[in-house]
C-alpha cells in the first residue's frame, strides 16, 4: 500500500473514532461520523481492486465535505475538538491526495 493510502486509513479510523466519542452528545455524529469513516475506508478498498484514481476521487470530495462542515467551528469560533482536529485531519488528507497525484503525475512525465 502507498502512503497516501495509509493517510487515508488512519483519516479514516480517526473518523470513525471521533463519531463513536459524539455518539454521547448526540447519536446524529456518530451516523455522520461513522459512515464518513466507513466512506473514507471504502475509497481505500476501491483504490486497491480498480485504478487508484477510481477511490483517491471519491475520498477527496469527501475530505472537502468534511473540511467544510468543520471549517466555521475550528477557525471562527476556535472550538478544538472536534472542529481544529477533524479540519487538520481533513486538511492532511486532502494535502495527501494532491501530493500523491502531483507525484505520480511527475513520474509519469519523466
Amino acid at each position: 500500500m502507498t502512503w497516501v493510502r495509509w493517510v487515508l486509513v488512519a483519516y479514516g479510523v480517526l473518523m470513525i473514532a471521533m463519531g463513536i466519542d459524539g455518539m454521547e452528545s448526540s447519536p446524529i455524529s456518530l451516523y455522520a461520523g461513522a459512515g464518513a469513516g466507513l466512506l473514507i475506508l471504502g475509497c481505500v478498498w476501491i483504490s486497491l481492486k480498480k485504478t487508484p484514481r477510481a477511490g483517491y476521487i471519491p475520498a477527496l470530495i469527501i475530505s472537502f465535505l468534511l473540511f467544510g462542515r468543520f471549517f466555521k467551528p475550528a477557525f471562527m469560533d476556535g472550538q478544538m475538538y472536534p472542529g481544529m482536529v477533524a479540519a487538520i485531519a481533513s486538511l492532511i488528507a486532502i494535502a495527501s491526495l494532491l501530493g500523491g497525484h502531483m507525484m505520480a503525475k511527475k513520474k509519469s512525465a519523466s
